[in-house]
């Protein structure tokens, strides 16, 4: 399926607005711009709520910028983001309640040195929720439990390994409860032995309902857990599709000599 067959079959079983109630995240033709530079350029895709969508190509492709697009940490220079239905421009959409459920993790763990880890899980909950102690530890635990490190609760980041404190900053974005989880190259800054327990924890969340976005150079996992791979590659959504499609058909010539170095 080409990206003008993906758009039309998408917009005529959404209806009007480009949109059906299963989507979870909706960008129509958009660009960002840095000054002069086109960083992503007239992209279209959807994904559906409870889905895995993984983004692959090569560095400086554009893919984490359309990660940090979908809640607002960056802002299009053109084109419509939506995100459970809601119009990210549209000055009625609140951009702080929308945030709360979305999750993002990304390559460093950003936990903070002097904080054991439950803190540093809690401290969202306390100072951006506004959450009581007590509360917020609470639901610390249980997202620690959830990513299997409860027991590392009193430790500090420099007495945990990198797979754990990456496992700490996961618990963090799920204390919220969030219906879309971001992915930015979470495993890049992990030992090898680390990568597929933590890729195997981002899997598992779709379990639980969660709509995942992930921008992965592990094509391992994207093969696997994948049920939507888009591949960029200088700003420009190339081929969109499953991970069949995409692994074992890939149509343009990009995107096979990606393949062949990456694999």
């Amino acid at each position: 399926m080409t990206q003008s067959q993906t758009d039309t079959t998408a917009a005529s079983q959404a209806g009007n607005d480009g949109q059906s109630d299963r989507t979870a995240v909706s960008f129509d033709h958009v660009s960002k711009r840095f000054g002069g530079r086109t960083v992503v350029d007239s992209v279209s895709f959807t994904v559906e709520q409870g889905s895995t969508a993984v983004i692959i190509g090569p560095s400086g492709s554009g893919k984490s910028t359309v990660l940090r697009m979908i809640n607002q940490l960056e802002t299009p220079t053109s084109g419509t983001v939506r995100v459970l239905g809601k119009d990210l421009a549209d000055p009625a959409t609140d951009i702080r309640a929308l945030r709360s459920s979305i999750g993002m993790v990304f390559q460093h763990y950003s936990l903070f040195p002097q904080l054991n880890v439950v803190d540093n899980v809690a401290f969202p909950l306390r100072h951006a929720q506004g959450l009581d102690k007590a509360a917020a530890r609470k639901a610390a635990l249980e997202a620690l439990e959830q990513v299997g490190i409860a027991k590392l609760a009193n430790h500090y980041p420099d007495q945990i390994s990198g797979g754990e404190r990456q496992r700490a900053a996961i618990a963090r974005a799920l204390t919220t409860k969030p219906k879309i989880m971001l992915f930015d190259e979470v495993t890049s800054a992990l030992d090898p032995e680390h990568v597929k327990s933590v890729l195997e924890l981002i899997a598992g969340l779709k379990d639980q309902g969660i709509t995942l976005v992930v921008v992965t150079h592990e094509m391992r996992f994207a093969r696997q857990a994948a049920d939507t791979v888009l591949y960029m590659d200088g700003g420009h959504l190339l081929e969109t599709g499953s991970s069949d499609e995409i692994f074992n058909h890939p149509r343009s010539e990009r995107l096979q000599a990606f393949l062949s170095a990456v694999e």
